[in-house]
């Protein structure tokens, strides 16, 4: 019980901040966190999605660690661009296949992102380096822009 009046506190701040930063993020079951046209979260760690919690993402999602979906990943409506922004490998892991609007990866490193699980991008894909292992599966929708390709 004590999570969850944090993390609906989390979302209140967040709706009303422009840039919120944390640590490590752990949306719980059955949370909604909201990010609002122009504001941004920002967090060297890792992002976990538990099952039935949701990211309603109309701004900027930024991480330096893992993004792990255990649950939902947007709602169909979001607008938001998650930003893989780290200087260490990072990867998108987890359970669940995972949804992103727009998905930029700016991570400096050799390493770059490693896709674990299937993933789509239905918006804007900016690429430095992203790997696909696992037989994992990267899908654009019809009418997606893609950036900066690494092979």
């Amino acid at each position: 019980m004590k999570n969850n009046n944090y993390l609906k506190l989390l979302a209140i701040v967040l709706l009303f901040a422009s840039t919120t930063i944390a640590q490590n993020i752990t949306i719980g079951s059955g949370t909604v966190i909201s990010v609002g046209a122009g504001t941004s979260i920002s967090t060297p760690g890792t992002i976990t999605m538990d099952a039935g919690s949701t990211i309603d993402n109309n701004g900027i999602i930024q991480l330096s660690g893992d993004w792990i979906n255990n649950g939902n990943a947007f709602p169909a409506n979001d607008t938001g661009t998650v930003d893989f922004a780290g200087t260490a490998a990072q990867a998108v892991g987890g359970i669940a296949d995972t949804k992103f609007k727009n998905l930029k990866v700016s991570n400096t490193s050799a390493a770059g992102v490693t896709q674990i699980i299937d993933t789509k991008v239905t918006g804007s894909l900016s690429v430095g380096v992203l790997y696909s292992i696992n037989n994992s599966i990267l899908t654009l929708e019809t009418g997606d822009e893609v950036f900066n390709v690494t092979t």
